[in-house]
């Protein structure tokens, strides 16, 4: 996508037509420029589950996904809240938890019993909210979604997804694997770096938490609005990614096909989902096996890099391989040679 020739095409012209490189402020003073706010209004409709009756939803967008969650945990949890979040989400949710007043505590990486222990420790607290990712970065495996949504109505939570992995791959129409969940116990996070092609961030919440935010959030109120024309990026990836179905076709059979070839040839303990995931981990314990395997990858015209600590636990140095569409069948045969060798 990042290459899409329409993409490339629309920025370009909306440029040639006088549409600004910088947005010249903040949004509370002169930065709210009406493609930023068009935006918005798109993406609110966009991710809006199908749902009758479900609460408003609203959008904010940021200049990147990690802005999103830093600004979002920053600023929402408040003193006597509590923070429940997976062993393993992102930096970015890590360091927004860091920010906040709210107390925090993790469970677990996708341990349900053990967010429940916590919830019922931390019960008496004004609000709960459980933070997760929905496709995990790094493992390449899946949140339980549904159970996490079923435990934040149970115990009146909110649920703080990050679909930075998912949007425009997974759920029925390509929205991610929160699609079509009511809002009302739930934040999602939207990264326009993945899938998108393009850069930025969107939180998508019901109408009060956005309006909060806004009022509230200093990463908002005292940064640059972001550049008009990544908010025009964003929106004509995602109409992209509406018309060619094709696309999130094609990686989830390409994934399917990787994951039967490889198998389960990782060291134990490491938990991959069985599902179709883009992202493949295979772990090889210490950082000079990882760093060996990727050369000899990359020397023969892989770029699969080796991820090591801090970025993922000690003695779990992998390497991470994510797959797209660009990637032939030839490719992927080669690579797999590659790898049995490894």
């Amino acid at each position: 996508m990042a290459s899409h020739p329409r993409l490339r095409e629309v920025l370009a012209r909306a440029l040639d037509n006088g549409l600004p490189v910088g947005a010249g402020a903040a949004r509370l003073l002169r930065g709210n420029h009406d493609v930023i706010a068009q935006c918005e209004e798109f993406f609110a409709r966009w991710l809006a589950p199908a749902s009758a009756g479900v609460t408003e939803l609203k959008c904010l967008l940021t200049s990147s996904g990690y802005q999103a969650n830093y600004l979002l945990l920053s600023s929402l949890p408040q003193r006597g809240d509590i923070i429940l979040y997976d062993a393993n989400v992102h930096a970015s949710m890590r360091d927004g938890i860091r920010a906040s007043a709210a107390k925090s505590f993790h469970f677990r990486h996708n341990d349900l019993g053990d967010l429940q222990r916590l919830i019922a420790q931390n019960k008496n607290s004004e609000q709960i909210f459980i933070l997760t990712e929905s496709l995990f970065s790094m493992d390449g495996d899946f949140a339980d979604i549904t159970a996490l949504h079923d435990l934040a109505i149970q115990h009146n939570a909110i649920l703080i997804a990050d679909e930075a992995h998912a949007t425009g791959i997974y759920g029925p129409t390509g929205k991610g694997l929160c699609e079509n969940i009511p809002r009302t116990h739930l934040i999602t996070i939207h990264t326009g770096g993945k899938a998108f092609g393009a850069a930025g961030g969107i939180i998508a919440a019901r109408a009060d938490i956005i309006d909060y935010l806004i009022n509230i959030a200093r990463p908002f109120i005292f940064a640059t609005a972001p550049m008009p024309v990544l908010a025009l990026a964003l929106q004509t990836a995602a109409q992209i990614l509406d018309e060619e179905t094709w696309r999130r076709e094609k990686l989830l059979q390409i994934c399917k096909s990787f994951r039967r070839e490889m198998g389960d040839g990782r060291v134990e303990n490491n938990n991959i989902s069985p599902l179709p995931s883009p992202i493949y981990p295979l772990v090889l314990g210490t950082d000079a096996k990882a760093l060996e395997a990727s050369q000899k990858l990359q020397t023969a015209g892989y770029d699969i890099r080796a991820i090591r600590p801090p970025t993922v636990p000690e003695n779990t140095a992998r390497l991470r391989i994510s797959l797209n569409i660009s990637h032939t069948p030839e490719m992927l045969d080669e690579l797999l040679a590659l790898l049995k060798t490894i």
